[in-house]
């Protein structure tokens, strides 16, 4: 099987494509401004068109790193091509100002580029091709800057660099502007290339002569003379345009296959698994120099990224599952076994064999990591004035371990004893990691030693690492996602996503006691709400109320820096609360005395109102940060409040209570804030009144005036029953004015009870007065008595009745009483309209004044309502 492979990787290489030229800057690892191509002084013609294309690759970024810097006496940057890494632009100026572009390009380290620009100063068109793709602006002279209608050239006679960016005709090159990477294929034309040969030259379909033009500058032609530290080779044109779609990077480190799956996934890959025979021969010759690292006693260099599937048989991928599409086993196949689940990866020593090993126990062999592009690390910790990059790439090798390039100058190496930072451009400045054993990698949080730094930070703790702004990292180095920090559950195995869960940071210098600042000339605002849960205590005989109540205060402290907050503000709970200043609330009642509070804790939340601020990479933890200003602070706090309150019972049951509790922050003065009133209004709940006092006795009123429709002869009954209510209904007064609160003034449901009372005690004396008027005339009545004599014969016949002639004196008849019952009659019948007529009035006197009462309410039934002032 080896030849075969042999043959397929000398065949592929072959047909690789022509060399062309390449040109290495910086080639000593140390920032210079003196790597440089430079043609010298008179060699450039004055020009109306310009043509510049190039190969190139960048290894660290800068600010407008030049492709082309070309001077004339007494003006820099007659003609400028700049390529920005940091601000993702294309810069292009020339002809003393009249053309100043700013492009968006988007440049990536690391990575083989094209590009093609072509300046036509005679339309005042700019056109540019990157990677294939065709741009064009049109009208970029400035016509302002024209000088009495003269042409617009580019001025001969001038000095062209390339690498380093000209400010005069002898140098002053600014080491911030200094290329660091490597050129190719450069070709610079006098001539406009059309947009067809500038799209097939970034897109490497003609190879190196995409026109017919001879090109006026080369890498080839002698005119670009080479200084400093840089290097001139050549290169295929096959690894310049070939796609780059994966990155590998071996950890030196033997471990178990779990533990190296653990280690790539820390660095955001996959264990790599060779595709195919080519791939396999390329990947060991690349690594095959960490034997001495990896190999065991069965000379395994690295773990395959793969597995085997005991139930169906087969070897699959890690990444997706799929059986392995190819696989370099010493036989034409291996069975997976239960003992044997993994692969392991032989060096060309072993003909570049795959064995199937243990995943455990005594086999060991190296994590080989795959990329889809390199990987990176954003470093978290130091001061804003650092010299330090704050992103960096995992890149190539030093001293046998993996590299860490910074994206301008800094990086972070194995010097055999220690992890080291140190800079290309700043020599002095270095950082030495404490590490407990040598195989610790750098990447995590760990503690570094500074010197050479412009922060004033010797000895901290810094974070290294690959997650991303959507994540968080463990202190370990590996990455969750940022919901899932300070949720009640350990996603770090080392619990450090559980750890700095506090959501509010008190800055240095903050004081607890003084107000949060206001800029403007209006008080300090704080909003307050309460919520009334309950009436514990409704004492009207002492004024005493005691009502349950839960209020939130609100307020900003744009002091403070709130950090993992929630949309739920329920889940943002303060733990150190006790540090933040809070509006601590006096609560006074109508009677301006201290309302007396039951002590129970509060709680503080923090509302989230605003999105996070931008990330601060001075800040270890990767928190999403907000704002004092525009996120708000809530003190909750539930107690029981027993307070007076002045009662007016006139109206008593229909009587409506105001009571007053006034809150303001202690120590705020009213120049600096306004008080805050509640007023509650207590209705009474007059239903039961009207069923229990009012209709019973009002019923026992026309009871009393029913009895003047008894027999006018039955004195008795009526008067017992009037006299019998009369008790009733005193008693009635008396339980209920037991219950009532005692005051020293008649309320309305005692005037009630008196008018009503008053009422049947006139009764009484009208029954008495119908009496006495039914007994007047009997009084007077005069009544004779004769002997009785036997009647004769004579006087059988006659009238008994009548008086005789013997009897000596006349009999007086009876007199009639059929006036005196007609005025007794009309008499009762008066008195009982009257006395109905008295109760309806008074039924309708109550009735229109409880009605007013309730009006005054409102209207509203309810046994309390609560108004914020």
């Amino acid at each position: 099987m080896m030849w075969p492979a042999l043959v397929l990787y000398l065949l592929i290489h072959s047909s690789e494509g022509r060399n062309v030229t390449l040109v290495k800057f910086q080639t000593d690892g140390v920032a210079s401004m003196e790597s440089m191509l430079d043609a010298g002084v008179g060699r450039i013609p004055s020009l109306t068109q310009v043509t510049v294309c190039l190969h190139f690759r960048l290894l660290h970024g800068g600010k407008r790193v030049p492709v082309v810097s070309y001077v004339v006496q007494g003006f820099d940057n007659e003609l400028l091509i700049g390529l920005s890494w940091n601000e993702h632009s294309l810069y292009v100026e020339c002809c003393r100002d009249m053309v100043v572009e700013d492009l968006p390009l988007v440049v990536t380290l690391y990575t083989w580029q094209h590009l093609c620009v072509a300046l036509d100063l005679i339309d005042g068109t700019l056109t540019y091709v990157f990677n294939g793709e065709l741009n064009k602006k049109e009208q970029i002279i400035d016509q302002s800057k024209m000088r009495g209608g003269k042409r617009v050239q580019m001025e001969g006679g001038g000095r062209l660099t390339i690498g380093q960016e000209l400010e005069s005709l002898e140098g002053d090159f600014d080491i911030t502007q200094a290329m660091d990477g490597e050129i190719a294929d450069y070709k610079f034309y006098n001539v406009i290339l059309t947009p067809e040969e500038m799209v097939s030259f970034t897109t490497c379909r003609k190879g190196p002569s995409v026109s017919s033009n001879t090109p006026l500058l080369t890498l080839n032609n002698g005119l670009l003379e080479l200084k400093g530290p840089t290097t001139k080779s050549n290169i295929s044109e096959y690894e310049i345009c070939k796609k780059m779609t994966s990155y590998l990077i071996l950890i030196p480190k033997k471990e178990e296959f779990e533990g190296s799956v653990t280690t790539c996934e820390k660095l955001k890959g996959t264990l790599a698994l060779p595709k195919n025979a080519e791939d396999n021969v390329n990947i060991v010759d690349k690594f095959q120099h960490f034997s001495s690292h990896c190999e065991d006693s069965f000379l395994s260099l690295f773990w395959a990224g793969a597995k085997g599937n005991v139930s169906t048989g087969q070897w699959v991928q890690l990444t997706d599952g799929e059986p392995i599409p190819w696989h370099n086993f010493s036989g034409s196949s291996s069975p997976v076994r239960a003992q044997h689940q993994c692969i392991t990866v032989f060096g060309r020593n072993t003909r570049y064999f795959w064995d199937e090993t243990p995943c455990s126990g005594f086999t060991t062999s190296c994590p080989l990591c795959n990329f889809t592009s390199r990987p990176l690390l954003r470093l978290r910790g130091l001061c804003q004035s650092t010299w330090f990059d704050r992103e960096l790439y995992l890149n190539d090798y030093e001293n046998e371990r993996p590299k860490v390039d910074g994206a301008l100058h800094s990086r972070v190496v194995w010097d055999n004893t220690s992890w080291v930072m140190v800079s290309r451009r700043h020599q002095g400045l270095k950082a030495v990691m404490y590490a407990d054993t040598s195989d610790t990698f750098p990447i995590g949080l760990r503690k570094w030693t500074i010197s050479g730094d412009k922060c004033a930070q010797r000895q901290v703790e810094l974070l290294l690492t690959l997650c991303s702004k959507e994540e968080f990292t463990c202190k370990d180095g590996t990455c969750i996602h940022r919901d899932k920090i300070c949720n009640s559950y350990n996603d770090c195995l080392d619990h450090s996503d559980e750890l700095n869960c506090e959501v509010i940071k008190v800055p240095r210098g903050y004081s607890e006691d003084n107000f949060p600042p206001s800029f403007t000339n209006d008080p300090l605002s704080i909003y307050f709400l309460i919520n009334i849960t309950s009436i514990r205590i409704f004492d009207l005989t002492s004024f005493t109320i005691a009502i349950d109540a839960i209020w939130h205060t609100k307020w900003n402290d744009s002091r403070l820096t709130f950090t993992n907050l929630q949309t739920n503000y329920q889940t943002n709970k303060a733990r150190q609360w006790q540090r933040v200043w809070m509006p601590m609330l006096q609560v006074t009642d109508g009677t301006k005395s201290l309302v007396k509070k039951g002590q129970r804790a509060g709680v503080l939340y923090v509302i989230r109102r605003t999105e996070p601020l931008l990330d601060d990479e001075q800040m270890i933890n990767e928190d999403h940060r907000y704002s004092g200003d525009n996120n708000t602070l809530m003190h909750q706090q539930q107690d029981t409040l027993e307070f007076k309150c002045h009662c007016d019972l006139r109206l008593y049951p229909f009587d409506t209570q105001r009571c007053y509790l006034v809150f303001r922050v202690q120590d705020l003065t009213h120049t600096r804030g306004a008080l805050l009133k509640v007023e509650l209004e207590l209705s009474n709940q007059y239903r039961y009144y009207l069923a229990n006092v009012f209709l019973p006795s009002f019923m026992l009123s026309l009871v009393c005036c029913l009895t003047f429709c008894f027999d006018l002869d039955d004195f008795t009954d009526r008067i017992m029953v009037t006299l019998t209510s009369m008790l009733v209904l005193a008693g009635f007064f008396a339980q209920t004015s037991q219950s009532n609160p005692k005051t020293s003034y008649l309320k309305l449901i005692d005037v009630w009870y008196l008018v009503l009372i008053c009422e049947v005690f006139g009764i009484i004396v009208a029954l008495v007065y119908v009496e006495n008027l039914r007994l007047g005339p009997q009084n007077h009545r005069t009544t004779k008595i004769a002997p009785y004599s036997a009647p004769t014969a004579n006087t059988r016949h006659k009238d008994i009745s009548a008086p005789g002639p013997n009897t000596g004196h006349k009999d007086t008849p009876p007199r009639s009483n059929t006036g005196h019952t007609g005025k007794l009659v009309v008499v009762n019948r008066f008195l009982v309209g009257a006395f109905l007529c008295t109760s309806i009035i008074i039924l309708i006197c109550f009735c229109v004044i409880g009605m007013n009462a309730i009006n005054d309410c409102g209207g509203v039934l309810v046994p309390w309502r609560n108004y914020i002032q």
